[in-house]
């Protein structure tokens, strides 16, 4: 949309961050309390732990686009269903500077 950038919401905050999630607004009803405006934490929580173990890639986009495609999902969300999720696997041997 022309005015797209006018119509993003963000919020920054300085703290480490070890996963990043993106979403376009079909499926803001599902991550998003409205009311106050904040990310609903329930919904992130598993991608968030997800991302940042090792896991299969493969498996892992299986999953979620079998949970994007869900009944249940499809039934709360508009006409699209992009999420982008990022995270950082630490192990024993990671430093964190």
């Amino acid at each position: 949309a022309p005015d797209a950038l006018t119509l993003a919401h963000f919020s920054a905050c300085q703290s480490s961050v070890k996963a990043v999630a993106l979403l376009t607004d079909g499926l803001q009803n599902l991550s998003l309390n409205l009311a106050a405006g904040t990310p609903f934490r329930p919904f992130f929580a598993p991608f968030f732990d997800a991302v940042t173990k090792s896991l299969d890639s493969a498996e892992a986009s299986r999953q979620l686009a079998e949970f994007l495609g869900s009944e249940r999902v499809c039934a709360r969300t508009d006409d699209d269903k992009t999420l982008i999720v990022i995270g950082k696997h630490f192990s024993c041997q990671d430093r964190l500077l």
